[in-house]
């Protein structure tokens, strides 16, 4: 899939936050940024929205645009939100299930095993659980787990990132077992786990980025 100049900038600005390039609370310079990274105004500024909308970027009380990077107290918070959200969507789902859904989803778990970039996994990831909740019926319910999934996405793109997306993959294929057989308790307690492990593989992985980049 072909990368936009506002992607590759995105994926640029990311990196120095994650290693500390940018800390947090340093003031967002567009223009500087975008001189840097040799990109014009505009994809400079889709990309800040874009960092904005994962809870990289933040607004000091001046209102300046600063780097907020991600810490294990609000992944714990909003992964806890999840848990129950998600666990509850996909017991309607297995209520409204039919074969041609488990089919979809199994494809979709197939496409990512052969995502050729954190990009397309993080995307594919996303179309996964997009398409599982989607199955309950249920908009409003729908329309918060996006919100928190769009506030959550730069902790899924940490953990593959860091090499553990096989297995979340493998959380994949038994919550659409679980989906196929028709057990809502299973399902719900294997979307928790799912999330609980990357949750906790997120927050290790970013304790020990945050000791090397004060180190």
């Amino acid at each position: 899939m072909r990368v936009t100049l506002a992607q590759a900038a995105a994926n640029a600005v990311r990196e120095m936050i994650m290693v500390g390039e940018l800390p947090v609370g340093a003031r967002i310079r567009q223009r500087e940024l975008a001189a840097e990274l040799n990109v014009s105004r505009t994809p400079m500024r889709e990309a800040l929205s874009k960092l904005a909308s994962e809870g990289l970027i933040g607004t000091d009380p001046s209102g300046q645009a600063v780097v907020c990077r991600p810490s294990v107290q609000e992944l714990e918070e909003l992964y806890e939100i999840r848990e129950e959200l998600e666990g509850l969507a996909a017991v309607h789902a297995v209520e409204r299930r039919r074969p041609e859904d488990v089919d979809r989803l199994r494809r979709i778990i197939s496409n990512i095993d052969q995502a050729a970039s954190a990009d397309e996994w993080v995307r594919l990831n996303a179309e996964f659980h997009q398409t599982l909740y989607g199955l309950a019926g249920r908009a409003e319910l729908l329309k918060l787990i996006e919100s928190l999934r769009r506030r959550t996405e730069v902790y899924v793109r940490i953990l593959v990132e860091a090499g553990n997306s096989p297995a979340a993959q493998r959380g994949h294929r038994e919550i659409v077992d679980a989906l196929e057989a028709g057990d809502p308790d299973r399902i719900r307690s294997l979307v928790r786990k799912h999330l609980q492990h990357t949750r906790d593989r997120v927050a290790a992985v970013i304790v020990e980025q945050s000791a090397e980049a004060s180190a």
